[in-house]
């Protein structure tokens, strides 16, 4: 079974805003700032803190990670998005053959993953899991 849960749309954005919020703080940065250093429009930095928006894209949450030199995995849980991450080299190895059997479209990103930290490995894969998971819900 797919590791990718979504809490509760409103629980989770609403956190992810106080999640933000309280980041911002730690910096003395505002929501103009934030733009500014992710290249992100201000409406959809405000948003994403005063908001319950849609599920943020990675893209997303990737600039707002390397903004605040946070750790990916940690913003994408912040923002609801539940991942597991992989206990050995085995282990994730077992998870990438998973995803491959279920959706071989993948193969080309699976195999950009091997220069990437393990941190980033976990959330690719746990993507792409989510990914085949949808792929397979609209076949079906």
């Amino acid at each position: 079974m797919l590791q990718f849960v979504q809490l509760n749309r409103e629980r989770r954005m609403s956190n992810f805003g106080t999640y933000l919020r309280g980041q911002l703080a730690k910096r003395g940065w505002d929501q103009s700032r934030l733009a500014l250093e992710t290249g992100l429009r201000a409406s959809t930095i405000s948003n994403l803190i005063n908001k319950t928006p849609k599920q943020p894209e990675i893209g997303t949450l990737r600039k707002i990670a390397d903004a605040l030199d946070l750790d990916i995995v940690e913003v994408m849980e912040q923002a609801g998005v539940r991942m597991r991450r992989s206990v050995t080299d085995e282990d994730r190895r077992r998870r990438l053959a998973v995803v491959l059997d279920v959706a071989p479209w993948a193969a080309q990103l699976v195999e950009t993953l091997a220069g990437l930290p393990e941190t980033d490995q976990d959330a690719a894969i746990s993507f792409v899991e989510h990914l085949a998971e949808r792929h397979r819900s609209q076949k079906a």
